[in-house]
């Protein structure tokens, strides 16, 4: 293997891996909003509830949730699905990012992704990204988490 190639392998899965960490964290973060909102006396109840829930289950109950607990803030409710909104459209991404398999293409300098489609005749969906590419899907994962973090405090959640 050619510095080149280990070089592009190293940098991709420093990538990756900050990419999958920062899901990881958006995740738990949500998973601890769930335990604030709902307050229950022992949270860990909550636990086997909360962690049942696909990604996008929990987006959508994360909504539902602040629907009934803030019916007077229409604020805050527009706040979270505004929030949500742009969440949903990094989903698919996520579950790439956290299901699918890693490749490389070193005469093109490209890092690829192959992930899991839904049933039909494209079952694997293949995705190409560039160093910079990567880098920027990190950037909005950040900025994403840091908005939810905001939003929370915010409204006291």
């Amino acid at each position: 293997m050619t510095n080149e190639q280990n070089d592009l392998e190293s940098i991709a899965s420093e990538s990756v891996g900050k990419i999958i960490f920062a899901l990881s964290q958006l995740e738990f973060n949500l998973n601890l909003c769930f335990q604030w909102l709902i307050r229950a006396e022992d949270f860990h109840t909550v636990n086997p509830l909360v962690e049942r829930l696909s990604f996008k289950s929990k987006i959508d109950a994360l909504n539902e949730i602040i629907e009934i607990k803030f019916p007077s803030s229409p604020e805050c409710i527009s706040d979270f699905r505004l929030w949500s909104q742009k969440l949903d459209k990094s989903r698919v991404k996520r579950n790439s990012f956290m299901h699918g398999r890693w490749a490389f293409q070193y005469g093109d300098q490209a890092i690829i992704n192959v992930a899991p489609g839904m049933i039909g005749t494209k079952r694997l969906k293949e995705t190409r990204y560039s160093v910079d590419e990567l880098e920027a899907e990190l950037l909005l994962i950040k900025a994403i988490s840091k908005e939810f973090i905001s939003i929370r405090e915010k409204w006291q959640i």
